[in-house]
């Protein structure tokens, strides 16, 4: 047990050493999904290195250049525009906060150009989808996919609308904002 925790903690450390070395050097990619575990229990802790739980505060640090906005539920939201996690680059991503629980919502419109390896990407982090439909699409065909993760983490992809949405462990309340974004944006 006791050499556990300094591993960790040489481990977290490493980390943080080599984000900040993107950060630094100008890198925009981040991997946007980071499993915690193993794929016997996956986990969405993070996504383009903004934290489930984060501040809004926190998330306007890390992304200055995006703006402000309110979700169609009226939750606080903070847009950023063109970035890239990976081979995935994303036209838009939304952060929504939850009530006294920080960030607990990504809605992501990913480049069609990214649809197939996002899809590969989530099915590596977070195994099969509980549920997974396709069909024709209006230019290719339809794939939706969802996951629903152990501490509560709810996935829903859907290459014909090329969104991706993530719902954190708690952010339940944010839930009808997927399906409110879905037919506004």
């Amino acid at each position: 047990m006791g050499i556990k925790r300094p591993f960790f903690r040489a481990l977290g450390s490493a980390v943080v050493v080599l984000w900040m070395c993107c950060v630094l050097a100008g890198c925009a990619s981040v991997t946007p999904l980071l499993p915690s575990s193993g794929p016997k229990r996956p986990l969405v802790a993070s996504f383009l290195g903004v934290s489930f739980g984060e501040s809004f505060d926190d998330v306007r640090e890390k992304y200055p250049t995006g703006r402000e906005e309110t979700s169609p539920y009226g939750a606080p939201a903070y847009r950023i525009d063109e970035v890239s996690g990976g081979n995935v680059r994303y036209s838009s991503v939304v952060y929504e906060f939850a009530d006294r629980a920080g960030m607990q919502l990504v809605y992501a419109r990913f480049a069609p150009s990214s649809a197939d390896y996002l899809l590969k990407e989530l099915k590596g982090a977070l195994g099969q989808p509980v549920s997974m439909r396709t069909g024709l699409g209006k230019t290719q065909d339809r794939i939706e996919a969802t996951w629903l993760l152990p501490e509560g983490e709810f996935v829903k992809y859907d290459s014909e609308l090329d969104r991706l949405a993530i719902l954190g462990p708690r952010g339940e309340e944010l839930r009808q904002d997927i399906r409110m974004r879905d037919t506004l944006d």
